[in-house]
């Protein structure tokens, strides 16, 4: 498989500053299997359309938990951008829906589409619309696993991101939510898990020692996270005024 050691590695990709090098048309293995996953880095549709640290995170990740941990689960994800963390997942032997916005998928199911031959003999890619704005629009039968790869870098989205959340988990509340989350402001943080902790989400950081050895960094934090049934209900989003013990900031 493909060696990211991002722990140790200088940011050499400019304005984007990643951690990592990850080239257009890129190959990205997971165990014995090659993605292949294209960019748009300048397709205006903003972040949706470029491969972030997190997503490459998360991805080997699941990787490690391996397809005894997924196979035969209903996944969602939350903000598919290209693809990498849903295709990974269905190549693990899951069966995932994918989700985005309008414009996003239109490039999400480009590499879906040229990873069909990968994962159509494992699991299954069904690809949504999902506008966390109006999670009242979004329904799904099933679930057991959600996603989620660098979902929030303002507090606009901290409050979305958490409210589709609640949305899904209310009707499924045992639900088992991964995410990784890149730090970049303070009041990001505090927004996000806040706000995480007053729609009744608790769960716990994955230390290093429980990542990929080959696809870990100290600037990605990495969660696992459960709905707490018999939370408070909540119609929309809502101040974190309220909330008492959040989970760790990052």
């Amino acid at each position: 498989g493909e060696v990211l050691e991002l722990a140790n590695m200088e940011c050499h990709c400019g304005a984007r500053g990643r951690l990592y090098q990850f080239e257009r048309n890129g190959i990205f293995s997971i165990h014995d299997k090659e993605l292949f996953i294209q960019e748009w880095p300048d397709s205006g549709v903003g972040t949706g359309a470029v491969v972030w640290d997190c997503g490459v995170i998360l991805a080997k990740y699941l990787e490690k938990l391996g397809r005894e941990r997924l196979a035969g689960k209903k996944v969602i994800e939350l903000g598919s951008g290209t693809g990498i963390v849903g295709l990974a997942a269905a190549y693990l032997g899951a069966s995932v829906t994918m989700t985005d916005l309008p414009d996003v998928l239109s490039f999400t199911k480009i590499n879906v589409d040229s990873n069909k031959s990968t994962w159509i003999t494992t699991g299954s890619i069904e690809l949504r619309e999902f506008d966390w704005s109006k999670p009242e629009d979004f329904e799904i039968e099933d679930v057991d696993i959600i996603v989620a790869a660098d979902p929030v870098f303002n507090q606009t989205l901290a409050d979305l991101f958490v409210s589709a959340l609640y949305k899904i988990c209310r009707q499924h509340p045992h639900i088992t939510i991964y995410f990784a989350h890149k730090s970049r402001q303070e009041e990001v943080d505090v927004r996000l898990f806040d706000i995480f902790d007053v729609y009744g989400f608790h769960g716990e950081e994955i230390g290093l020692e429980e990542q990929h050895p080959d696809a870990k960094s100290d600037r990605i934090d990495l969660y696992k996270a459960r709905f707490e049934t018999g939370s408070v209900q909540i119609d929309g989003a809502q101040s974190a005024s309220e909330t008492s013990e959040s989970l760790p900031a990052t």
